[in-house]
């Protein structure tokens, strides 16, 4: 066998393919040439950029961390759904509504009706019509005023529901009738006709050429005149209210006495005595 030896200080001959490749990537690492550094203008301009990003970051974070908080129910509607212990909360086939009540001559806030056997409210606005059977709800801070076709006027106290039960009818003397479900309503009615009976527990309480206002509440009716003189009800017995009087009639009891009011109903809120 015949082996081959190198010399001592010979060189290993290199294939000419590798010999290419190494000067090819010798040549690329050369051109890469790392980034100039920036110079001091440049430095400061950036810094500045940064610093005014951080401000402005700062800036709207503290605007809407002390920035005041809106008031409640600005952005929502009240809830309309719920349970009102009356006749028309019932689900059932909607009536036709027919018989005007009388016309919205102005809202303010938000407010909604629903007719007989409906069971979702709408929107209630100045203009619009109003009719038998019909239920009237007013929210937090809001009022309905209603002229009726007798040019009557109610007015819906924020916090209020009621239900229109009947139109007056001249020739059987019955006055118009609404239930007062919870809330404050104010009565007027010069014409001497038939006035409005209002529904509210127990009491019902009969008006005619009168101004009152009828508050109910925690099972409790406040009635006080401004002007003429209302009857009201409970429990089989009836008691007569004058001018700048009032009465306090508990569900379930019978009226007791009137008392004088120190002022005129129109500037004091009734209270419980």
């Amino acid at each position: 066998m015949i082996k081959k030896i190198h010399r001592a200080g010979h060189k290993k001959r290199v294939p000419p393919i590798i010999k290419s490749t190494q000067k090819t990537s010798r040549k690329k690492i050369r051109k890469k040439k790392s980034a100039p550094a920036l110079s001091p203008i440049q430095r400061i301009i950036a810094v500045i950029f940064a610093g005014i990003f951080i401000f402005v970051c700062l800036l709207s974070f503290f605007i809407q961390l002390f920035s005041p908080l809106p008031p409640v129910g600005s952005h929502k509607k009240p809830p309309i759904e719920e349970n009102l212990s009356s006749k028309s909360s019932t689900p059932g086939k909607a009536k036709t509504r027919k018989t005007v009540f009388g016309k919205v001559t102005s809202a303010v806030g938000i407010s909604y009706f629903r007719g007989a056997g409906e069971t979702n409210w709408k929107s209630l606005n100045p203009g619009q019509n109003v009719y038998q059977n019909d239920t009237i709800k007013t929210t937090k801070y809001s009022e309905v005023e209603i002229k009726t076709t007798n040019q009557e006027i109610t007015k819906l106290m924020e916090n209020t529901v009621i239900q229109i039960e009947r139109i007056r009818e001249d020739k059987k003397q019955q006055p118009s009738k609404i239930s007062l479900l919870s809330g404050k309503i104010a009565y007027k009615n010069s014409s001497g006709n038939p006035g409005l009976e209002v529904n509210s527990g127990s009491t019902k309480t009969t008006a005619k050429n009168s101004q009152f206002i009828v508050d109910y509440k925690n099972n409790v009716t406040k009635i006080a005149v401004i002007e003429g003189t209302i009857d009201a009800a409970s429990q089989g017995k009836a008691i007569t209210i004058k001018k700048n009087q009032a009465a306090l009639i508990k569900t379930g009891d019978s009226p007791p006495a009137p008392f004088d009011l120190p002022e005129s109903p129109g500037a004091i809120q009734l209270r419980s005595h």
